[in-house]
């Protein structure tokens, strides 16, 4: 399988809704929500940081120690600035490609422009000076700064094909490896280390990506190097270092966002070499203990030991996003379709139940069981942590994960379709329309359908002229049964319709599915239908905590008005009391499961609706075997 080009999908229907409804709101406004880190800092450009940069307010990480006047580590100053910087751009940018829409594209470019003039003769495209980059002994934020850049500037040029974007990137990863020659250097072996050293791992993401673009191998071989490299040092996110791996003792406790992002070099590795294959399934088969119902991976922002509980372990909205990524090159490197299952359920669950139904904006952390957005976890917490509450900016603790929930839908429509040697798989669903070619023929393939609403997808395929070949669709694990209205075959994870293609035809699948009653690794039921996981809403109070100036824009806190539904059971013999009944808008937020829950006293019949859509609920419920208890 291969991942189709950046742009060979295009979003419709909701998908499309959902990438403006973005771009009207706080991503399209950041740059005047949080001047101070996403625009007014030209940290790729004249502001590059150098021994001399002393602007501790903007990320610089005291340290007593240091060989610099003042303290502070070296380059701490400012990385997280292009993370910010780089996410935003990215989801901006791949946004304003995606809905094709002039005044959006002209700004895309624009941002294109500028940073292309920021690289040097050498080709060094980053945010250090000359007296700094590829020379760092503290804190080291060179990978990572280039990571979420490069990401930009592949994306754009999948859906541009421009040359001259190709060539900057050829240049700035000659740069690079220059900088850091594999065999005689090592990027990771400093005396000190933070956050934006661990990030740079995730520069195997543009390494992957150059390779695809390019097809020279040089850039997998990089890639690995960089991994074992890193492996082999003294590092502060150690997790998934191979020697972590290979321990059956060992616990996960480091940053959650590292965790899930550095799934990526792990499967990229056991691509390359075949030593690391068992050591990526035993990662696999740990993973599923990090995740909640929602398929939330924990880490608020660390994940200390701990695994999942829908209460008590948030999750962070750049982990959902660095997963979501994670299991995106696990498909494509694997052949396993199950993986889209996994996507599907962490972005229509776990990541939608991160924004808020009506405003642009979202929660830092959240949990499943979200009985408060005030500022706690839970309520009763003796401290305040400014994670949990909406936000569209969230400067008062880091403005990274706000930029992601740009990235996330834009990202869920690059990888809705795979290409294979015999034809396309759809992997993901919702209203879209795929171009592509097989055999020199031009093909397009358009999903209709109000999915997840419906568990029924059309694919209308139009060619020019007749071609032969085979149109996979995934099969996912909730599907009891699936009809198509026309002959095809079951494959492992899909189903395939082999046929000649003419002029324009449609297959219509449809998956039958049913209410269902799950458990969680705590035992715990939650339910389910289809790709969603219902919730009881919890009726809550609003607080408003900041009116911005670039209206409507707000911070907002809530607090339960329901506390009592914190307590709610299911018991066994209720388990087949739970209904489902399709929203009269046919909208899949707005659709319902009606069930009985037991308080300890009486039995009430009460109506779920998608965590999606949601802002407190209770998803999770304790089993009661006895209502006398």
């Amino acid at each position: 399988m291969k991942r189709v080009k950046f742009g060979a999908v295009k979003p419709e229907g909701a998908l499309r809704a959902s990438i403006q409804a973005d771009m009207d709101g706080c991503i399209g406004h950041l740059e005047e929500l949080a001047p101070a880190i996403v625009c007014n800092q030209d940290i790729y450009g004249e502001d590059r940081l150098t021994r001399l940069s002393k602007q501790a307010e903007l990320g610089r990480k005291p340290d007593e120690h240091s060989e610099f006047e003042g303290g502070g580590t070296e380059v701490q100053f400012m990385w997280w600035n292009s993370e910010s910087q780089s996410n935003w751009r990215d989801g901006y940018v791949r946004a304003a490609l995606l809905l094709e829409d002039p005044v959006l594209r002209k700004k895309a470019d624009g941002y294109i422009d500028r940073i292309l003039a920021t690289q040097d003769e050498d080709g060094y495209l980053g945010i250090y000076g000359t007296d700094l980059r590829y020379r760092h002994t503290t804190e080291n934020g060179e990978l990572w700064s280039k990571s979420t850049l490069y990401r930009v500037l592949l994306g754009y040029y999948e859906a541009t094909g421009e040359q001259r974007v190709k060539d900057a990137l050829v240049r700035a990863f000659d740069n690079l490896m220059e900088g850091y020659p594999m065999g005689s250097s090592d990027p990771f072996l400093v005396d000190k280390s933070f956050c934006g050293h661990c990030h740079g791992l995730t520069i195997v993401d543009a390494l992957g990506g150059m390779y695809e673009l390019t097809g020279d191998e040089k850039y997998l071989d990089y890639a690995v190097w960089l991994y074992e490299r890193y492996s082999a040092n003294e590092v502060e996110e150690e997790d998934l270092t191979l020697s972590s791996i290979r321990n059956p003792h060992y616990f996960w406790k480091n940053h959650g966002v590292h965790l899930y992002e550095h799934l990526r070099a792990v499967i990229l590795a056991a691509s390359r070499k075949a030593e690391y294959r068992p050591l990526l399934e035993l990662v696999r088969a740990k993973l599923p203990y990090y995740l909640t119902p929602s398929g939330g991976p924990i880490g608020d922002e660390w994940v200390n030991r701990r695994t999942a509980n829908a209460s008590r372990t948030g999750y962070e909205f750049c982990s959902v996003t660095e997963l979501f990524d994670s299991y995106a090159l696990l498909l494509e490197k694997t052949g396993d379709l199950s993986v889209g299952d996994d996507m599907e359920w962490l972005y229509f669950n776990a990541g939608l139940g991160m924004k808020h139904p009506t405003e642009s904006s979202i929660m830092y952390c959240k949990t499943d069981n979200c009985y408060t957005a005030n500022r706690q976890r839970n309520p009763g917490d003796v401290y305040a942590d400014e994670r949990y509450k909406y936000s569209p900016v969230h400067q008062t603790t880091a403005v990274c994960c706000v930029p992601n929930m740009g990235r996330l839908t834009p990202h869920y429509v690059q990888n809705m379709f795979l290409a294979e040697d015999d034809g396309f798989t759809a992997s993901l669903f919702g209203e879209s329309r795929f171009t592509g070619e097989f055999g020199g023929v031009p093909v397009t393939i358009r999903q209709l359908t109000s999915y997840p609403a419906e568990t029924e997808v059309t694919f209308e395929v139009t060619v020019p002229k007749p071609v032969h070949f085979t149109l996979r669709v995934r099969r996912p694990k909730w599907a009891e049964s699936v009809s198509a209205g026309c002959d095809f075959s079951e494959k492992p994870g899909c189903i395939a319709v082999e046929r000649e293609w003419n002029g324009t035809q449609r297959v219509t699948v449809r998956f039958s599915c049913s209410v269902k009653i799950r458990t969680d690794f705590c035992r715990d039921a939650f339910v389910t239908r289809g790709p969603l996981v219902y919730a009881l809403p919890i009726e809550a109070r609003e607080h408003q905590l900041l009116a911005y100036e670039t209206r409507p824009f707000r911070e907002v806190a809530y607090e339960s008005l329901q506390r009592e539904r914190e307590a709610l059971r299911i018991h066994e013999d209720d388990r087949g009391s739970f209904v489902y009944e399709p929203a009269v808008s046919g909208s899949w937020r707005e659709q319902t499961v009606t069930g009985k829950f037991w308080d300890g006293a009486q039995t009430q019949t009460l109506s779920m609706v998608p965590m999606g859509g949601t802002i407190l609920r209770k998803v999770t419920f304790p089993l009661a075997a006895d209502k006398r208890a």
